[in-house]
This record gives structure tokens, C-alpha cells and sequence, in this order.
């Protein structure tokens, strides 16, 4: 096979796996089986990269030491949180999500679940904060929130302390607005969650009507009027 041939279907190769690499990034549901694969394919995507381009020098090395870079970048220190910056942040990234449908374990726009609303617009959030304060610790916290699954039962049971409790309250509707911040979220019956928005507002990925909804004051969806547990995150704890 000549050199020309080779070199061809190593491109090809490497369109391929960029392919279904963007694929698995677009599948809604966040699980093992997804993130190993994931990981596997970047890491064979890297070798077939290096190997294409192992006769220039100079995209060798740089090539080469990418996953050294990225290594480091994450050893970084992290920074003192900007709670009020990460918060408006995350408020922004939940209202980004209004109209996405409802997909049970779905984690992105393509589908999303209750849980997976508030995971993922902190995981937003998290990415966001971290390019524009240059903070390694918010890009280990986005990972680690992409890696570990946490239903709406175990964010509500301060799952590796992630997690902090407010206190319980006997329903949204009536809660003062002084009990919470936006950006932080309440548990409904141990199996739905819901996020503050700010002023009395809440959003929620809606199983019934199977998208992401906006609940203003005084509306009458049925969660607001259950008993709640609020929840913020650990990171939005003021020190």
C-alpha cells in the first residue's frame, strides 16, 4: 500500500472518529457506557492524529504533548469562587434550556431530565467561569459533574457533599423568597427537581408536559405545591 493510500485512509479514520465522538457528545443520556467510550475514542483519536502527522517535527511534539498540556492545566490551583459571578451564570445557562424536550436521563439539548437540567446548566455554568477567570478548579468540578451521575435522590441526599442542605419547606408557592438564591434548587418527593431562578421563579424538565418549563409566581403547577427540600450547591456555599 503506497504511502498516498495510507495517509488517505488515516483521514479517514480520523473523520470517522471525530464523527462518532460528536455523536456520542450529542446522545441526551449521560451514562457509563457512553463516557468509556467517549474516553477510549479520544485516546485513539490522538494516536491516529500523531501518526499522521509523525514525519513533520513539529506537529509531532505539539501533537505529542497535548495530553501533557492538558494534564497540567489541570493540576493548576484553583481560585477563590465568585459565587455571585457563578450564580449568574448558572441562572443564564437553566434559562438556555426553556423548550428542550423532556428525555428521561437525558443530560443536553437534545433531551434533558430534571436532574440533568440542573446538572448540566452548572456544568455550563463551570465551563463558562472557568475561561473567563482562568480557574482550573472550575474545569475539574465540570468534570467531575460530567462523570459521576446524580439523580434527583442523591443530589438531595448531599451526595459527595456536592451538596448542601437549606432546609425543608411545606411548598414553593408559599416559600419566601429569602429561604434562597438563584441557582440554587429544591427536592420534590425525592424524584423531581426544580431551580430557582430568581423572584419567586422556578424552571423544571417537566415529565408531563415533556419539556423544560418556566414556572412564574403564582403559577399552579402541581410541584410547586409539594413539600420541598432546598438544596444549594456546595460551591455557592458564601465562606
Amino acid at each position: 500500500m503506497t504511502t498516498i493510500v495510507q495517509r488517505r485512509l488515516m483521514w479517514l479514520l480520523v473523520v470517522g472518529q471525530v464523527a462518532v465522538l460528536v455523536g456520542l457528545a450529542l446522545y441526551p443520556i449521560n451514562s457509563i457506557m457512553i463516557r468509556l467510550p467517549m474516553l477510549a475514542l479520544g485516546f485513539t483519536l490522538w494516536a491516529t492524529a500523531l501518526a499522521l502527522v509523525w514525519p513533520q517535527r513539529r506537529w509531532r511534539w505539539a501533537v505529542a504533548g497535548l495530553p501533557l498540556a492538558v494534564g497540567l492545566v489541570l493540576l493548576l490551583p484553583g481560585r477563590v469562587v465568585d459565587s455571585e459571578d457563578l450564580r449568574d451564570r448558572m441562572v443564564t445557562a437553566l434559562r438556555r434550556y426553556e423548550g428542550v424536550t423532556y428525555v428521561w436521563g437525558g443530560e443536553n439539548a437534545v433531551g434533558i431530565d430534571c436532574s440533568g437540567l440542573v446538572r448540566r446548566a452548572r456544568m455550563d455554568a463551570e465551563w463558562s467561569y472557568a475561561f473567563a477567570h482562568l480557574d482550573a478548579g472550575a474545569i475539574r468540578r465540570a468534570l467531575s459533574l460530567w462523570w459521576f451521575d446524580q439523580s434527583a435522590l442523591a443530589m438531595g441526599q448531599l451526595d459527595r457533599g456536592t451538596t448542601v442542605h437549606l432546609g425543608d419547606v411545606a411548598n414553593l408557592a408559599t416559600c419566601p423568597q429569602n429561604r434562597y438564591f438563584p441557582g440554587d434548587f429544591a427536592i420534590l418527593g425525592g424524584v423531581h427537581v426544580v431551580a430557582a431562578l430568581g423572584e419567586g421563579t422556578w424552571i423544571e424538565a417537566d415529565p408531563a408536559a415533556e419539556k423544560v418549563l418556566i414556572l412564574p409566581p403564582g403559577s399552579d403547577n402541581s410541584w410547586l405545591k409539594q413539600k420541598a427540600t432546598l438544596v444549594r450547591w456546595t460551591v455557592l456555599q458564601e465562606r
